[in-house]
């Protein structure tokens, strides 16, 4: 009986510590599952995308290097400029060639322009700018305040500036050049047009500018200006036939002029485009566009 006992204390003593041991292993179980939860949860919450950060407004405009003595050069040649203007309001200086190294003097800043397009297209762009700002009121203050050239001759200049930044970027079909010529150009010939009333020459010379650009599009370079000079060509073609030909006559202080110059602007403005898309489509093989 005694061993008995013995083995019935010992089997209640073991079963004691058996369920001791499950309850420790349910524990540790139900521990790692908790920690397994914890883990999945943390990394849901890395997951969620970040609430934006509070705009602080835009980010600080760097200016390219050496921006400083490029836009001190403009700033000199813009003097220069006013250094010429002034030598022409002497009286005793003849003021026909005092002008016309002054529009040397624009071209040669357009030039200039074209030469640093590779070392610096900021200083390309800013001399552009710079060849503009010399000539639009070198041409304006020539035709009116001191009557020196015609408006004719200065719409041959206008003409000639946009036809030479053509040519500075004919070689790398670059933008700027015939944009900073073509928005100088037709301002200053529209602008002409209200001011001297001579519709006439300045609107031939607004459709020689198209006629240029649209020439350059046949051949190959498309800029994209073109846009803008069509606008102009037809802006002024349309002032030509509602000033000059309205039934109610000319108004006062516009020039009278014949319906065979009319009729010549209106037909070279329609051949101009109309030339130009079959020439693009039929012969370069081109899509029509901008």
């Amino acid at each position: 009986m005694p061993q008995v006992v013995d083995i019935a204390s010992a089997l209640e003593q073991f079963t004691r510590k058996l369920e001791e041991l499950e309850h420790r292993v349910t524990a540790l179980e139900d521990r790692r599952s908790r920690a397994t939860a914890s883990d999945a949860h943390s990394d849901l919450n890395l997951q969620r995308p970040r609430p934006p950060e509070t705009w602080r407004g835009f980010p600080a405009i760097e200016a390219p290097s050496g921006a400083v003595p490029i836009l001190g050069k403009a700033v000199l040649g813009i003097a220069g400029a006013y250094l010429l203007r002034a030598i022409v309001e002497i009286s005793s200086v003849p003021k026909l060639p005092v002008l016309l190294i002054a529009i040397a003097y624009a071209y040669f800043w357009l030039i200039l322009a074209a030469k640093f397009h590779k070392a610096s297209p900021f200083a390309s762009a800013t001399y552009g700018v710079t060849s503009a700002l010399v000539l639009s009121p070198l041409l304006w203050e020539s035709t009116l305040c001191f009557q020196v050239l015609s408006p004719a001759l200065a719409a041959v200049w206008l003409v000639g500036f946009v036809v030479l930044a053509l040519g500075m970027a004919w070689h790398e079909n670059l933008q700027v050049f015939p944009w900073i010529a073509a928005a100088a150009s037709v301002g200053t010939g529209i602008a002409l047009i209200v001011a001297t009333r001579e519709v006439v020459p300045l609107t031939a010379a607004l459709v020689a500018v198209g006629l240029a650009i649209e020439i350059a599009g046949v051949l190959g370079r498309g800029f994209s200006v073109r846009v803008v000079a069509a606008l102009a060509a037809d802006l002024g073609v349309w002032l030509l036939v509602y000033i000059l030909a309205s039934p109610e006559g000319v108004p006062e202080g516009y020039h009278e002029t014949t319906p065979a110059i009319l009729i010549s602007l209106s037909l070279a403005l329609a051949c101009v485009y109309g030339g130009s898309i079959a020439a693009r489509v039929f012969v370069s093989k081109q899509l029509i566009g901008l």
